[in-house]
């Protein structure tokens, strides 16, 4: 099987381990995965959520997804101005779901609609012709924006709806099958990344007292490999890296994510953003351990 993926640090807990598994993993940014899918040279892809709802016909993984429950650092709005005062925005050119999400947030939160247009990813060169500009993914993350006004998405989302955010989705067509999905499942249980249900203040004192600190230890074993291959791409320290793999980053897709593509697709098609907003078909795992 092959599968593409956004080459950020925040999938690798979703890649790592099917490549163990022998399926080849092709890495793309957001914008460039759709014509890999098309063009049947990948099964499905790890990508941005506005992609499942803009295309009739789309199937996801259900379980498993890239998403935020507040902050998740990596999605920010840099301005020059007050958010408010904003007219003119430079647009990740890679980026799909955030360049919608961004306004949205600029109009139902700043009611304010700037001039929009797609750039490449260089802070410096966006914000030399725009009053704001928004970064996605590592470049996101590591940009200082020292002497700016700086928005993280995700906590303007929260804010606005009181909801998680889901920021990409295994997605494809008829070859995202229940086996398929029963591996990416596996992969992202495999890699013990991910903030789960519990608060992450509360973490770690939760899985003490109620998994056992030889659970614990099982989970930071599984994570080990995951944080050593995410490092290496991003040049991040490990607290860095482990903060944000195992306490921001939430890797399973539940009804609250479900409910945020809803509410997300309906404003979407309510700030013109998209014509209709598809409700794609949720694939349920088969996984080959249960035969």
């Amino acid at each position: 099987m092959r599968v593409g993926s956004v080459p950020y640090v925040n999938a690798v807990p979703l890649t790592a381990r099917l490549r163990e598994q022998g399926v080849e993993v092709v890495t793309q940014v957001p914008s460039l995965l759709p014509p890999l899918l098309d063009s049947g040279t990948v099964d499905a892809i790890l990508v941005s959520s506005f992609e499942s709802l803009r295309r009739p016909g789309m199937r996801i993984a259900n379980q498993v997804c890239i998403a935020s429950h507040g902050e998740v650092l990596s999605v920010r709005l840099f301005s020059k101005v007050p958010f408010s005062s904003i007219q003119t925005l430079a647009l990740d050119q890679s980026s799909m779901t955030s360049n919608a999400l961004v306004q949205i947030i600029l109009a139902e939160s700043y009611q304010v609609r700037p001039k929009a247009e797609p750039h490449p990813p260089c802070l410096e060169e966006m914000l030399a012709e725009n009053d704001a500009a928004l970064l996605i993914g590592d470049l996101g993350m590591d940009a200082e924006g020292a002497g700016l006004q700086i928005l993280d998405l995700g906590q303007a989302w929260r804010d606005l709806t009181g909801l998680p955010f889901v920021w990409a989705l295994w997605t494809g067509q008829e070859r995202l099958t229940p086996e398929l999905v029963g591996l990416l499942i596996d992969a992202k249980e495999e890699s013990g990344c991910g903030r789960g249900l519990i608060p992450a203040e509360k973490e770690s004192f939760f899985s003490r007292l109620f998994m056992g600190r030889e659970i614990e230890r099982q989970r930071e074993k599984k994570q080990a490999p995951i944080i050593a291959q995410a490092m290496a791409q991003s040049g991040w320290d490990e607290a860095k890296t482990r903060h944000y793999l195992t306490q921001v980053m939430d890797y399973t897709l539940m009804d609250e994510g479900l409910e945020c593509l809803r509410v997300y697709g309906d404003l979407c098609v309510s700030h013109g953003l998209l014509a209709r907003a598809e409700s794609p078909e949720v694939v349920a795992p088969h996984f080959a351990w249960s035969e």
